[in-house]
């Protein structure tokens, strides 16, 4: 018999840490659904958890949004005094002839 894991076991191996967390992925994630072992025991077994878990994304596959993305953005902007910098380099270089 396969070695079945409870919700107890699966916050044991932190792959979740309430049950809202793991109705959420269960919804929005693809986690197993599991079986029932009686009226209110589910389980799973380590196999649907080890699958689930190596069809995660090792990287965040959403764009930044909100706050997080303006953050990055800016970092990624020339920042002021830099293009202070190059404006006045570019004026003190002569023109080049043609």
């Amino acid at each position: 018999m396969k070695a079945l894991l409870r919700y107890s076991d699966l916050v044991a191996r932190n792959v979740v840490n309430s049950r809202a967390q793991l109705a959420r992925l269960q919804k929005n994630a693809g986690f197993p659904i599991g079986r029932m072992l009686s009226v209110n025991t589910r389980t799973w077994t380590e196999l649907e958890i080890d699958t689930w878990y190596e069809s995660r994304p090792t990287e965040n596959a959403r764009p930044l949004q909100g706050r997080a993305a303006q953050l990055v953005k800016d970092a990624s902007a020339p920042q002021p005094h830099a293009l202070k910098t190059a404006k006045r380099k570019e004026r003190s270089q002569p023109a080049a002839a043609e």
